[in-house]
This record gives structure tokens, sequence and C-alpha cells, in this order.
């Protein structure tokens, strides 16, 4: 009986932990996967917009790929950059950009990867928003 009632009351625990944060600030923080196929006529990708829940860091991976870097570009939901300056990752790179999606009122974010070469692919993941301390590269 006793064993019952631990495992009820660690049960409710758990329950309310979990429904503390919404289902949306989990998904923000979640990378996404990404990749393109670059040619003369695309050397740029956009992401969809995800939501932007606080004022972190935007996370990228540069997981792999043909060129040897990409720029990369935060742009709030209307496509128009939220950065300071654009940022560059290198194949392997993890990394976080600084971008003011959320201080500016905006609450969706989009990735924008940019390649100097015109053939190939390149491929990783990002969020919106990061909790993790990895470099800002812009």
């Amino acid at each position: 009986m006793k064993l019952k009632r631990v495992c009820a009351f660690c049960a409710s625990v758990l329950m309310l932990a979990s429904s503390a944060l919404p289902a949306s600030a989990v998904e923000s923080y979640d990378p996404t996967v990404w990749n393109f196929d670059i040619s003369y006529n695309q050397t740029s990708y956009t992401t969809g917009p995800r939501p932007k829940l606080d004022t972190s860091g935007t996370y990228v991976y540069y997981s792999g790929g043909t060129p040897a870097s990409l720029a990369c570009d935060v742009l709030n939901g209307y496509g128009q950059s939220m950065c300071d300056s654009i940022g560059s990752i290198s194949l392997g790179q993890k990394g976080l950009i600084a971008q003011y999606v959320y201080e500016e009122g905006h609450r969706s974010a989009k990735l924008k990867l940019t390649s100097s070469t015109t053939y190939g692919g390149a491929g990783g993941e990002w969020s919106p928003d990061s909790v993790d301390p990895y470099p800002y590269i812009n």
C-alpha cells in the first residue's frame, strides 16, 4: 500500500513538472534538420519558420557538405535579417548566431544559409533558441 502511494506521488510530480513548460518551448530548443543542394542557380537556402521563445542565440550545426563553410543569417517571419552581422560556420562546427528576433517583437525565426560555391550540397541542424554554451559565430 505504501509503495502504491509513493508511485502515485512520483507520477503526479512528473506530470506537474512536464506540464510546467509548454510543448512549444521544448520544440523551440529541439534541433530541426536542414539540407539543400547547391547549384549555380541556388546558392542560398532558407528554412521554414519556427517559434522563437526567448532572447537566446540561434543554434546551428553544419554537419556535412561540400563547402568548407557557410554564411548564416537569422530572419524574422517576414524574411528580414535580424543580425548585426552575418555569421560563418565551418564544416563540422556547432555555434550560436546573435540576433534580435525576440527583442524586436517577432515570435518566429528562419535560418538562411549561403554557400560561396556553386556545386554540391550541405546539411546540418538548427534551433531558434538554445541553452547550450556554444561559441557565437557572428
